[in-house]
């Protein structure tokens, strides 16, 4: 009989004490791993797992369906200058632990990329990126459903470079866009910066972009674009089902609109499945976005895009902007890529995040107050909290900070305050002592705030 938590037998013993074939005991741990009775963690093997502590799931907002214009971000900018602090438990940040990266592999392939491409630091490059690496991204692209070739790719510096091309080559200052609200407050910037009027649609966690809104404002105002991030949403999680993506497909079609299609979370699904591009169904305008910050290394700033019809002036945009990418960059990205190796760790970190996302729900759920409200994504990394009435996330975000924990508010997810009660929580690191503290200042702060605001 085991208890809750305790770590099972290995394969080998189960197979030679319960007399089975090996192939046997696989197939029932990954039974009850399905079932939510025991867990796999990276390299250590299965235990059985607490039973998920039962919590809501946060719902929408109020919206008013109008064009805003975006404000100056001067959180985004403190956050962003206070998440790069080292010693911050990371709890705020879209950002994976180190040590679920492939650091030694990225090592060997720089290594390789060096001794062999000197010659690339020599000229320039290609604007539209190196072609071995938009060779390697093609036929990626092609296992998605997009046949695309490497004349259709640019590469750009990260998947939020490729987003801002995007929209420099869609649209013109004063255009309208859509957004997703919760959105990534990034998003918000690069509107803000061009000019551009935000359109906030409502968003659940459940199934993403709420189409009937949408519909409902294309019918009022004329859109040049939807930025839609439909697999693992930042930063609620949510996942689009496919019917969702044809009939998003669809409304962009017919009002004309171009989608702006973010995939920078796609490979990290928990299940075998991954859910197909936007871009992938062929049925509207979508200039596909994405890169390898979120499962192989933010610090390479290698992203790309598939622009369609903008393909000219986006490789235009990018000649007037950085001119080319880093070589060496791309063909360590190259050497990387084309090895099983890279495989291999997407399926080791898709186990390891799907373990990390579950330990951290339920000590949100244990350390906050009574009546918060969790998301339960199937991928990514990032959980959205809604906290009870009268709490305020920015405040607990500052209180936190003074505890050396990074929290990020959700009023940096919207133009204005619609998420005042709401974080943002970072499951991109393994589970240990430190993450398990900080959880627990959190929750002491919040269920502190809550007794001051009900008393």
């Amino acid at each position: 009989m085991y208890r809750l938590g305790d770590k099972l037998p290995s394969i080998r013993k189960l197979r030679r004490e319960r007399g089975l074939s090996t192939s046997t005991v696989t197939q029932a741990l990954a039974e009850l791993e399905r079932r939510g009775v025991v867990e796999a963690r990276p390299r250590s093997g299965y235990f059985v797992r607490p039973p998920d502590t039962e919590v809501s799931k946060p719902g929408l907002e109020r919206y008013r369906l109008r064009p805003r214009r975006v404000p100056l971000p001067h959180l985004a900018d403190a956050f962003v200058s206070a998440s790069a602090d080292t010693g911050m438990v990371p709890l705020g940040g879209a950002v994976l632990s180190p040590d679920l990266l492939p650091l030694k592999l990225l090592t060997r392939a720089a290594r390789a990329t060096a001794s062999k491409g000197a010659r690339a630091f020599a000229s320039y490059g290609p604007p539209a990126g190196a072609v071995e690496l938009r060779r390697v991204l093609a036929r990626r692209l092609l296992g998605l459903g997009m046949p695309v070739s490497a004349d259709e790719i640019v590469i750009s510096a990260g998947c939020m470079d490729a987003i801002r091309l995007a929209l420099l080559a869609v649209t013109r200052p004063s255009d309208v866009v859509a957004l997703e609200s919760p959105t990534f407050f990034g998003f918000l910037q690069i509107v803000r910066d061009l000019g551009l009027y935000a359109l906030e649609i409502p968003t659940r966690p459940e199934h993403g972009m709420d189409l009937d809104a949408l519909e409902r404002a294309m019918a009022r105002h004329r859109l040049a674009a939807i930025i839609v991030t439909p697999t693992f949403q930042n930063p609620t999680g949510a996942c689009m089902p496919t019917s969702a993506r044809r009939r998003l497909a669809a409304i962009a079609q017919r009002h004309r609109a171009t989608i702006v299609e973010d995939d920078v979370y796609g490979d990290l699904a928990f299940s075998a499945e991954r859910p197909p591009p936007v871009a992938s169904l062929g049925l509207a305008d979508v200039v596909y976005c994405s890169s390898l910050s979120k499962t192989l290394a933010p610090g390479l700033r290698l992203g790309w895009t598939v622009p369609g019809e903008y393909l000219d002036r986006v490789r235009r945009l990018k000649l007037s902007g950085t001119i080319t990418s880093p070589a060496l960059d791309q063909l360590t990205a190259v050497e990387v890529l084309e090895s099983g190796a890279y495989d291999r760790h997407l399926r080791g970190l898709r186990r390891a995040l799907r373990h990390q996302v579950g330990a951290m729900r339920r000590a949100l759920a244990t350390h906050l107050p009574a009546g918060t409200e969790i998301t339960d994504p199937e991928g990514g990394f990032l959980l959205w909290v809604k906290l009870p009435e009268g709490s305020d996330g920015h405040v607990l975000h500052e209180r936190a900070a003074e505890h050396r924990v990074s929290v990020l508010p959700g009023t940096l997810c919207s133009v204005d305050d619609k998420f005042r009660r709401h974080l943002r929580i970072n499951a991109g690191y393994p589970w240990s002592e430190t993450i398990e503290a900080a959880v627990r200042v959190v929750g002491q702060l919040a269920r502190s705030a809550s007794r001051r605001s009900s008393g």
